[in-house]
């Protein structure tokens, strides 16, 4: 969980959760990004220079977060890099958004651990990417990284992001459904009911850039959706740890906290995926990105008694994930009722 411009609030329920005060999930939070001096987002940490790199990491390392995380707001290259390098000094975790200047490839040689959404990948498998690149075009260049990618050199990538550990979370879900934005009735969604009005408010900014896309002829976000479902296969194959994430939040139209996480692995498996591999992305690679593997994705002595109760199996459909039939955290359990009960108290 990234944190931003509520990382206080983030870090305070981690602390209530792990004192047994707040009923809720374990934690791992990044706080704020790291971007550029005009950052994306309000409560992010301004990056110009190596000095301001150097009091951010000292700042994250006080707040106790459990890894870093980049955003590409006007985040230069080469502070990009520079970040990478420093955390990697001081063994923090690195993972975000690229600046589309920057190249994967490179990041990666400076111990880049993760990336967030596939475009970094994609554009590496572009044999015109460097090309693109020097025309400054940005995101506006996806389209042409799309028409050109070479799954012999996305093949490379893919091996070098074996080599060197590096994983990625697709977010396929919220491709999808960015992609339907304007096709899809959500109004009738059974967790819209559980959102606040400040978030269902977020919501009308993607749905008018969603009209504005459409306006111009635009498809890249379809195209961008099926070519990255295209990749996933190829990728866990080879070796790449795919990390399930939803990137669920305000202004992120209809893709809600709990539920979209079961969206995403329906969507591997719809892509080509097993329902094994899947919840792999999940329960084993998820840990495995903290270096806590020995902790979680089996039931034994000394692991953590984490636990999600199914009532029925999601090997055979991996539909089943959404059937639960109590959890349990530590030594608490929450039956399906007790789970209803608190859905209940927050409906709006």
């Amino acid at each position: 969980m990234q944190g931003g411009d509520i990382t206080p609030s983030v870090l305070e329920w981690r602390k209530q959760i792990a004192k047994g005060s707040l009923d809720g999930p374990r934690i791992f939070s990044s706080g704020p990004k790291l971007d550029g001096d005009v950052p994306a987002w309000s409560g992010s940490i301004q990056i110009s220079d190596s000095e301001d790199i150097e009091r951010a990491l000292d700042s994250l390392e006080a707040m106790g977060v459990d890894y870093v995380k980049m955003y590409d707001g006007n985040l230069t290259k080469e502070m990009f890099y520079e970040i990478i390098k420093a955390a990697e000094k001081r063994d923090l975790k690195t993972t975000g958004h690229m600046p589309l200047s920057a190249n994967y490839l490179e990041a990666i040689d400076y111990g880049l651990d993760g990336t967030e959404h596939m475009y970094y990948a994609l554009k590496a498998g572009s044999p015109i990417a460097d090309s693109l690149t020097k025309l400054n075009l940005g995101y506006g260049m996806m389209d042409q990284i799309i028409e050109t990618y070479d799954p012999e050199l996305a093949q490379q990538v893919f091996d070098k992001m074996v080599a060197k550990d590096v994983y990625v979370t697709p977010t396929v879900h919220i491709g999808k459904t960015l992609a339907e934005m304007l096709d899809v009735d959500h109004s009738q969604d059974s967790l819209l009911a559980y959102m606040g009005p400040g978030v269902r408010q977020s919501y009308q900014g993607r749905i008018e850039s969603a009209k504005r896309a459409r306006a111009a002829g635009s498809s890249s976000r379809s195209k961008m959706e099926q070519q990255t479902s295209s990749m996933l296969v190829p990728m866990y194959k080879t070796g790449v740890k795919l990390l399930a994430g939803s990137d669920s939040g305000a202004f992120n139209s209809y893709v809600y906290p709990g539920g979209s996480l079961h969206d995403e692995l329906q969507s591997f498996v719809k892509a080509g995926l097993s329902p094994q591999q899947a919840l792999t992305t999940s329960v084993i690679y998820g840990p495995s990105f903290f270096g806590l593997e020995e902790f979680y994705g089996g039931v034994s002595e000394g692991k953590v008694g984490d636990l999600v109760l199914l009532e029925n199996n999601p090997l055979e459909d991996i539909e089943n994930i959404r059937r639960i039939k109590a959890v349990i955290i530590g030594d608490k359990i929450f039956e399906k009722e007790d789970l209803n009960e608190m859905l209940s108290e927050i409906k709006k």
